[in-house]
């Protein structure tokens, strides 16, 4: 069987686990602010990953710790949902 074309199945996930979203946005300011406000007192860690070729958006992967699938999930939202950043991957 191949894995890679049964795309029906989720991938296993061991939870609690170091999860790494990229978050996106217009400044290194922006990108901080809005991780402050969704992750406030819990532990991460915020890298510079990249500038665009035009200089006008910088991204960062952040890594944090999540304890479920609903935590995760909403780590993902609550990002995406943030007036500071323009994209979460």
């Amino acid at each position: 069987m191949d894995i890679l074309n049964n795309r029906d199945e989720k991938p296993a996930i061991n939870y609690p686990c170091q999860w790494t979203y990229k978050v996106i946005g217009l400044t290194e300011e922006d990108v901080a602010q809005a991780v402050r406000d969704v992750c406030q007192s819990k532990v991460y860690s915020l890298k510079h990953s990249m500038n665009s070729r035009e200089g006008k958006y910088v991204s960062f992967s952040l890594m944090i710790v999540v304890s479920s699938e609903e935590e995760r999930k909403g780590y993902f939202k609550s990002l995406k949902n943030h007036k500071n950043l323009k994209m979460v991957l």
